[in-house]
Order: structure tokens, then C-alpha cells, then sequence
């Protein structure tokens, strides 16, 4: 609609003679405002997204274990948790869905020029990504239906993440070197700009001036852009090897803009800026994406596997219960309980909610980061890690310290 508008705008400035380029600054600078006061609309729903999803995720889980509770001094809770558990899935389900409605996409890594370290990274992601996500659903399986031992298992579980971890750690390694060579792009084009405008030579020429210059982590693949013009080959070569070097989606977009630009005749002076503001733009709009993913993450990634120990305590605790309750009946001494626990059944709930939260929040960090390049590999590594480490770790402790106090100290007085 917008570019529909402009054209018409566009037709009838060149109708009455008026000055096109004076005209295209205020439309780019229109254009500009209204994109940023979008992304700050965006960013704003998505900090009270984010508020709203780290207070439902620890009150969705307190509301499964207190129901668990109640399963346990009241029959009835069990029967409830069957109604209730469906719920508390589809409402971070229904917050995943907002979180990917509203999130902008953030690229960071180039969608087409990309060197063959990055490029042979990109190729595992996505499989590994899917590989994770069904070992941790077969995991929650095997678990659930006691084809495997427990503790074989939940360490199994754990380490389901790792290759996810690893590959996303080093993917995003590359990412903020990458981020690094965007942040000096602005001057480079800026510096570029003003060599071809003041010296009015050729682009070979132009590069011979400002590698001379300091643009940080960028300096060394400008200075062998001069080596490549130095050496007779063509513009459009040297430039996609430049790019490819690089491998930023930002600096293949500008430069590729600032090129076929100067290639039709356009001049440097005027085409420099419009460049180099648009990728100030762009770093602006990274780091206000960035804090609202700080804050995020910040919330998200403590608590996961804070809720993970605590169901591993709970279900200590119920299981403690359990051999206190039969021991009782064994002695044929009566209990106010109306139903023993199902023990499996509490522990499938709490298997599948472990890998749903595991799930829902890698994809929800995934988001808010900007869907960038392996970031949700990376994430539902560290969450399936964090996430069945802790449960298991909290059960095992806890069981072992519960089993001898409860058993020595409980049944003993009873039975005697």
C-alpha cells in the first residue's frame, strides 16, 4: 500500500518539474519514521508478552504441582489434573503463537553470500534441530512406559542436548563476529561515499584511500577488497567476495544497494548517506531487539530449571509417600486418604511438561531474539540440558536423603 502511494506521489512530483532527489530524501525519511515507530509499537507488546509469559509459565507449573498435592489428600485432584493439564499446555502454546505473531525478524547471518564454515553449520541446524526435539518426545515416551530405567533415562534425556548446545554455541560465535563487522558498516560507507565523491576516481582508487583507515574488525576485509581491484579484477567479483568473506545479511543488502547505485550513475555523495543511515537504522533496531531479549532471557532461562528441581522435589516427596502409604497398609494401620497416587501417572505429567517447557521455550527466546540463525538449536540444547539435569539431580538427592529419614524414622516407630 505504502509503495503503491509512493509511485503515485513519485508520478505527479516528476509531472510539475520539482526536484526528485529533494523528494526522495523526505520519503525515505518519512518511510524511516513510520518503520521505527512500528518496531517500537512491536517491541513494546512484546516486553509485556515477555512479563506475561515468565509469570504464567511459574504459576502454570505451581498450579500443577499444588493440583498434584491435592491428587494425593483428595482423590478427586487427579481426576482434575486430567481436565486441567491440557489447559496449561495450550495457554504457553497460545503465548508461543503471540511471541511469533508480533516478533520482527532479525538477519543476521547472509541469506545468500556465506563463507563454507558458516555455510556448513547452516546445513545442520534445522536437522538437528528436529533430531532434538523428537529425542526429547521419545525420550518422554520411553520414560513414561518404563521401557527404560529412570535414571538411565533422565540422563539420556539430558544429554540429547548436547550436540544441539554445541553446534548452536559455535553457529552463534560466528554470529557475533559477524555483528561486530556490521557495527563499523556505517562508517565504511560513510568513508567510501566521500573518497569517490572528493577524488571523483574509480572505485580502485577510492579503496586505496580508505584502507588506510581503522574500521575495527572490518579493516582486514577491506584492505583485501583493495588487493582484489588492485589486481585488475572486476567490480562485481571483488564486491561478492567481499561479501561472501563477511557472510552479514545487513552488509550484502547495503553494499549490494550502494553498488548497483554507483554502477547506474548515481552519485556517490547522495546515494553514501541513504546507505549509511539505513544500516543505522537497522543497528538501532538490533539493540532495542537485543534488551527486550535480555529481558526475556533473563527471566526464562533461570527459571526453567529452577520449576524442573522443584517437580524432581515433588517427586521425591510423593514417592516417599507412597512406600510410607503401603507400609501403613502393610501393617494394616488406616490412613485418611481416600486413593493412593498412581505414581506413573504423576510421573507422565511431569515428563510431558518438562518437554513442553523445554520446547515452548526455546521457541519463545528463538523469537524475541529475531528467529536469527541458530538460536533455537542453541536454546533447545541448553533447555533440554538445564531442564532434565535439574529434575534429575533434585529427585535423586532428594530421594536418597527422604528414603533413609522418612523410612528409619517413620515405619520404624509405627511398625514397633
Amino acid at each position: 500500500m505504502y509503495l503503491r502511494d509512493f509511485f503515485q506521489r513519485f508520478a505527479q512530483v516528476a509531472k510539475l518539474g520539482e526536484d526528485l532527489t529533494a523528494f526522495l530524501h523526505k520519503e525515505f525519511n518519512t518511510l524511516m519514521i513510520i518503520y521505527t515507530s512500528a518496531m517500537e509499537r512491536s517491541l513494546t507488546r512484546l516486553k509485556r508478552f515477555s512479563e506475561a509469559y515468565s509469570a504464567i509459565l511459574s504459576s502454570s507449573c505451581v498450579i500443577l504441582l499444588i493440583t498434584v498435592f491435592t491428587g494425593i489428600i483428595w482423590g478427586g485432584g487427579m481426576d482434575l489434573l486430567v481436565y486441567m493439564f491440557p489447559g496449561l499446555i495450550m495457554t504457553n502454546v497460545l503465548l508461543a503463537y503471540a511471541f511469533y505473531v508480533y516478533t520482527p525478524i532479525k538477519k543476521i547471518v547472509s541469506a545468500g553470500d556465506v563463507n563454507s564454515e558458516i555455510s556448513s553449520l547452516i546445513k545442520i541446524d534445522k536437522p538437528l534441530s528436529r533430531i532434538t526435539i523428537i529425542a526429547n518426545l521419545a525420550m518422554v515416551a520411553l520414560l513414561t512406559l518404563h521401557f527404560v530405567p529412570r535414571e538411565i533415562g533422565l540422563v539420556s534425556a539430558a544429554l540429547c542436548g548436547v550436540p544441539a548446545l554445541v553446534i548452536g554455541t559455535m553457529g552463534q560465535k560466528y554470529q557475533d563476529k559477524i555483528q561486530s563487522y556490521d557495527e563499523r558498516l556505517p562508517e565504511f560507507i560513510s568513508m567510501l561515499s566521500i573518497s569517490l565523491s572528493t577524488i571523483e576516481a574509480s572505485l580502485t582508487f577510492a579503496f586505496r584511500d580508505i584502507s588506510k583507515l581503522d574500521f575495527g574488525k572490518l579493516t582486514p576485509f577491506v584492505k583485501r577488497m583493495r588487493t582484489r581491484l588492485d589486481l585488475g579484477l572486476s567490480t562485481k567479483v571483488s564486491w561478492e567476495s567481499f561479501r561472501k568473506e563477511i557472510s552479514s545479511e545487513m552488509v550484502r543488502v547495503h553494499t549490494d544497494t550502494f553498488e548497483n547505485a554507483i554502477t547506474l550513475g548515481s552519485p556517490a555523495k547522495d546515494i553514501g548517506p541513504l546507505v549509511s543511515n539505513s544500516s543505522l537504522y537497522v543497528l538501532s533496531e538490533r539493540k532495542r531487539i537485543a534488551e527486550v531479549s535480555a529481558l526475556l532471557k533473563g527471566m526464562i532461562i533461570p527459571i526453567h530449571p529452577i520449576l524442573c528441581a522443584i517437580m524432581g522435589l515433588i517427586m521425591a516427596i510423593v514417592s516417599l509417600f507412597v512406600t510410607i502409604f503401603q507400609q501403613y497398609q502393610n501393617m494394616k494401620v488406616p490412613v485418611v486418604f481416600v486413593t493412593m497416587p498412581s505414581l506413573p501417572l504423576i510421573e507422565g505429567y511431569f515428563y510431558t511438561y518438562i518437554a513442553t517447557m523445554t520446547l515452548i521455550n526455546a521457541f519463545v527466546v528463538y523469537q524475541v531474539e529475531g528467529q536469527t540463525e541458530f538460536a533455537l538449536l542453541h536454546n533447545l540444547g541448553l533447555f533440554t540440558i538445564s531442564g532434565w539435569l535439574a529434575y534429575f539431580l533434585s529427585l535423586t538427592f532428594l530421594s536418597s536423603y527422604l528414603h533413609g529419614l522418612g523410612i528409619s524414622k517413620v515405619i520404624g516407630p509405627v511398625g514397633g
